[in-house]
């Protein structure tokens, strides 16, 4: 079974009494937290028990922020696990050896294998890896004209860098 669709999904399996005997305002109030995996189906005292079994597999579970980080790298490192990693070197200016692709960034090298595992000679946050692996499945190449200035893709002045929507824009002058 899947998740609630919405909020009010939630709001028709409940009496509509406004009772608070869940701390909560309103019915809706409480099923709108149940839907966002706040609260769950079951802490409504007024709630007939089949529909609590009918329903069980229907509650969200809400992520804690590494949950959801862990989450989301681990699908961007499934998308890495698609892209052609040599073509994706001539896209955003990197170079591609021994199954690596090298992006200079903060001024070091990184470089990630067709598996989306990173390596540098610095520790890798995850709040960095996401934007580089973003980087890399997205970026379109060099732009139409110079590029303005952005952390690590800074190259000699007057030579054009990728650019990345992510990043920012070309800046025309």
């Amino acid at each position: 079974m899947t998740e609630f669709a919405n909020a009010m999904e939630v709001f028709k399996l409940l009496d509509k009494s406004n009772c608070r005997k869940c701390n909560e305002q309103t019915c809706l109030a409480f099923a709108s937290r149940v839907f966002l995996g706040e609260r769950a189906l079951n802490e409504c005292p007024v709630l007939p028990l089949e529909i609590l079994e009918q329903y069980r597999d229907k509650q969200k579970k809400k992520q804690t922020r590494q949950e959801y980080r862990e989450s989301f790298l681990a699908e961007e490192k499934e998308k890495i696990r698609a892209l052609d990693l040599e073509e994706a070197a001539k896209r955003t200016g990197g170079t591609f050896s021994q199954g690596r692709l090298t992006l200079r960034i903060f001024g070091k090298p990184f470089s990630i294998d067709q598996n989306g595992d990173m390596y540098a000679d610095i520790h890798i946050n995850p709040w960095v890896a996401a934007p580089v692996l973003g980087y890399v499945m997205r970026c379109q190449g060099p732009p139409d004209g110079p590029m303005g200035p952005h952390a690590g893709t800074q190259g000699r002045p007057g030579e054009k860098r990728p650019l990345c929507p992510a990043f920012g824009k070309s800046l025309k002058k």
